[in-house]
């Protein structure tokens, strides 16, 4: 085995202490590896902690809030080449920075994909209007296996929830979205597995009526 100055250099103070019944100090403390450790100034490594997995993030979609989305699925679908399935209205109240709000949405999906575009009108936009950067909440989407996990994880990366769907509990669901000052204008939105469920069974019934192939982004 090829030894180092340094090994060497240890050694033989080491060797010449033991001779000299200079280590006192450790003697019958510390057995002949520590104290050879000890002269050469050297700590054992610690084991390193694995890094906690993270919750599962698979991207599927992005969102476009638009001001009208009858007019938005027009330019968008002939410029794309997209086709769209049949619009949704959702009302469902939101956790914003106001506290629990009421809201109606009005939203498509691409069926084209994945990668899939949303088209999202904010009919009443309340919940929206205190966002920072304003209502245009323009996202990344995100499918998750564990909603709270997921927001929590992200957040401890430093991109703050401003907004999420509430359960009776208080408790956040159905969706969230986290913002990060280092990319104003562009949000994360995760999306809980229940409505991931409901959004693939709702493309997928939509492109089979048009005769248009399905892959679900979420299995």
């Amino acid at each position: 085995m090829h030894e180092t100055g340094v090994t060497r250099t240890c050694c033989q103070e080491f060797s010449t202490s033991q001779s000299r019944g200079n280590d006192s100090d450790v003697r019958g403390l510390l057995g002949p590896w520590a104290r050879w450790l000890a002269w050469c100034n050297i700590r054992p490594q610690t084991p390193r902690e694995e890094p906690m997995a993270q919750p599962l993030l698979r991207l599927y979609h992005t969102g476009l809030i638009v001001d009208s989305l009858s007019n938005a699925m027009q330019t968008w679908g002939a410029a794309l080449g997209l086709d769209w399935a049949p619009p949704k209205t959702s009302t469902a109240p939101m956790l914003c920075p106001d506290g629990i709000v009421d809201r109606e949405v009005r939203f498509t999906y691409s069926l084209q994909g994945p990668h899939f575009i949303e088209l999202l009108e904010q009919v009443d936009p309340t919940p929206y209007l205190n966002l920072t950067g304003g209502r245009y909440v323009h996202h990344l989407g995100y499918f998750t296996d564990d909603l709270v996990a997921a927001s929590a994880d992200l957040e401890a990366r430093g991109f703050r929830r401003e907004l999420s769907g509430v359960a009776d509990d208080g408790q956040i669901a159905r969706a969230a979205f986290h913002y990060s000052p280092e990319s104003p204008g562009m949000w994360i939105e995760l999306v809980s597995h229940e409505i991931a469920e409901e959004i693939g069974n709702w493309l997928a019934t939509a492109a089979a009526e048009r005769g248009i192939p399905f892959v679900s982004p979420f299995r």
